[in-house]
């Protein structure tokens, strides 16, 4: 069997972020255009979310919260039922571009920095339930993607190319990633006598 990558709608503005949600709908982030899009089960696109604060990954919680990261300004917030920062720094250094976050089943939410201004590093961070912010590891480059496993026994963290994983039984969450730069996509299987695109 093969898989082919096949177009649904092109011409969003720099796509991120899509997690599926419970009534079958696909939400993802058109950062440039500083709004959450929903593709519903019928196949129709519309605004789920607007004013995002340039949110590039984002998540739904236990308990209904809607957890971004944000560009502009950097940090990690709650968007809704009501407006409020997690975390905006670590130890006084403000964060360069919170890239990534995922959300573990206690309701700790991991994420990663991909370009932390001096003297910080990029790295990923954990914010505990209680609301501590703690570093996992500034040793990864430039942290952009996380993973938890369905185990819940570690993480993975890609950095521009890379994946490392590390064991951490403080991991308990799991979470599918799909990106796409300016369209949707989805993965259709073939057969092994596949020889050219579909018509």
């Amino acid at each position: 069997m093969r898989s082919l990558m096949v177009a649904i709608k092109e011409g969003f503005q720099s796509t991120q972020g899509a997690i599926a949600v419970p009534d079958g709908s696909l939400l993802f982030t058109e950062r440039r255009l500083n709004k959450i899009t929903r593709l519903d089960p019928a196949g129709n696109f519309s605004t789920y979310f607007e004013n995002t604060g340039a949110t590039n990954s984002f998540t739904i919680d236990a308990t209904g919260r809607l957890i971004v990261v944000q560009f502009t300004p950097p940090q990690l917030a709650v968007l809704a039922p009501t407006r409020s920062v997690i975390a905006d720094n670590f130890e006084g250094v403000p964060f360069g571009r919170p890239n990534d976050l995922v959300v573990d089943r206690k309701g700790g939410v991991y994420f990663t920095d991909d370009m932390a201004p001096p003297p910080g590093k990029n790295a990923v961070y954990y914010v505990t339930p209680a609301g501590q912010i703690l570093k996992i590891s500034d040793t990864l480059g430039r942290p952009n993607g996380v993973q938890l496993s369905p185990a819940s026994t570690w993480g993975r963290f890609r950095s521009h190319g890379r994946c490392r994983t590390s064991p951490s039984p403080d991991l308990t969450g799991r979470r599918s990633i799909l990106m796409g730069s300016g369209a949707l996509y989805k993965i259709q299987t073939l057969t092994e006598g596949y020889k050219g695109r579909p018509k």
